[in-house]
């Protein structure tokens, strides 16, 4: 497997972890140091903020999928690009519209951790409807 195949499918593990609720793989997947910008509600959360979030199934979605439309390598550090499509349930600060499917652009910025990759920074846009 290539290196930009291997980073698609880090996207979409992430992508079934963020549906499913599993921490575990969130944990493995999230660099200690991991930062979430959620553009729209102006909310910046730490890894360790996500997962405590997760974990007490403040963040649960119905629906939620990722299409990975470019990666690009810059030595130990790599940048994929794309869409969501996420439908949000709950009351959570960043998810005003739970039950309504929304369309968002990320940008995610991984990290070369010995030989796996982990992602640093995550950033979220609504696209407008």
């Amino acid at each position: 497997m290539s290196l930009e195949e291997a980073l698609r499918q880090l996207d979409q593990e992430g992508a079934r972890a963020v549906l499913t609720g599993d921490v575990e793989t969130l944990e493995n997947l999230y660099a200690p140091d991991h930062l979430l910008h959620f553009a729209p509600a102006k909310v910046v959360r730490t890894r360790d903020q996500i997962l405590k979030d997760v974990r007490a199934k403040c963040v649960i979605y119905s629906a939620f999928s990722r299409t990975t439309e470019h990666v690009s390598l810059h030595g130990e550090v790599a940048v994929t690009i794309g869409g969501e499509i996420a439908v949000p349930l709950g009351n959570h600060p960043a998810h005003r519209t739970a039950g309504q499917a929304v369309r968002r652009r990320y940008t995610h910025v991984w990290r070369r951790d010995g030989s796996r990759w982990r992602l640093l920074v995550r950033h979220v846009n609504v696209l407008e409807s």
